[in-house]
C-alpha cells in the first residue's frame, strides 16, 4: 500500500470514529447552548472531508434558533473554486434568497466549525451578520483572534458585532479540531501546488 493509500485509509477510519462519537454524544444545551449546532456542524465537516475538501462547515441560524442554511467547504470538489469556503457557501445562499426578502442578516448568527479566515471574516462583516461563532481554533489561518489587525474602516464596520467561540462542550470542540486536522496539511500542499510555475 502506498503512503497516499495509507493516509486515505487512516482518514476514513478517523471519520468513522468521529461519526460514531457524534452519534452517541448527548447534547447538554443547558451547559453548552451551541452543542446541537456543534454536532450538526461536525457531521457536515466529516462529509466535507469525504468529498475531498477541507473539514469545515457552517450554518446560519435565525434569532429563534431555526437553521436557515448549512453547508460545507467546496474549494476542491466538485471542481476548484477558491471562494467556496463553508461560510461563503451559506452567505451566497442567503444573499440569493434575500432578494426582496424581509429577513435581514443582522438578526442572524453564523456558526462555523472552524475559526474563519480573513476572507470569510471580511465577507461576514460586509454581509452584516451580527453574531459570528466558531467551534475550533485555527492558529495558522483563523482571523478571529487577529481582529486588531483590521484596517480602521473595517473596524468601524465590525463595531457592535461579536466574533466569539461557540458555546460547545470541550468534547465537541475536540472533534471539530480533529476533523479539520484530517486533511488540512495535505490540502494546503495541494493549494500551494496550484501556484507553482512549471
Amino acid at each position: 500500500m502506498s503512503g497516499a493509500q495509507v493516509l486515505r485509509s487512516r482518514v476514513r477510519q478517523q471519520l468513522r470514529t468521529a461519526y460514531r462519537n457524534l452519534e452517541s454524544y448527548v447534547c447538554q444545551p443547558s451547559l453548552y447552548p451551541d452543542d446541537v449546532y456543534g454536532v450538526r456542524l461536525c457531521n457536515l465537516a466529516c462529509r466535507s472531508v469525504e468529498s475531498g475538501n477541507f473539514g469545515v462547515s457552517a450554518l446560519l441560524a435565525r434569532w429563534d434558533g431555526r437553521v436557515l442554511f448549512a453547508g460545507h467547504n467546496q474549494i476542491f470538489e466538485p471542481f476548484f473554486r477558491s471562494d467556496l469556503h463553508a461560510e461563503m457557501v451559506i452567505l451566497n445562499r442567503l444573499e440569493r434568497r434575500m432578494q426582496g426578502d424581509s429577513i435581514g442578516p443582522r438578526r442572524l448568527t453564523l456558526i462555523s466549525s472552524v475559526e474563519p479566515c480573513p476572507m470569510c471574516v471580511s465577507r461576514m462583516i460586509i454581509a452584516g451578520v451580527q453574531q459570528i461563532r466558531f467551534i475550533a481554533d485555527d492558529p495558522r489561518g483563523g482571523f478571529a483572534h487577529r481582529l486588531g489587525a483590521l484596517p480602521p474602516a473595517w473596524k468601524d464596520l465590525l463595531a457592535g458585532r461579536e466574533i466569539v467561540r461557540a458555546k460547545v462542550s470541550p468534547y465537541i470542540r475536540e472533534i471539530a479540531t480533529l476533523i479539520f486536522g484530517l486533511t488540512v496539511h495535505s490540502l494546503d500542499r495541494k493549494l500551494r501546488g496550484r501556484f507553482v510555475c512549471r
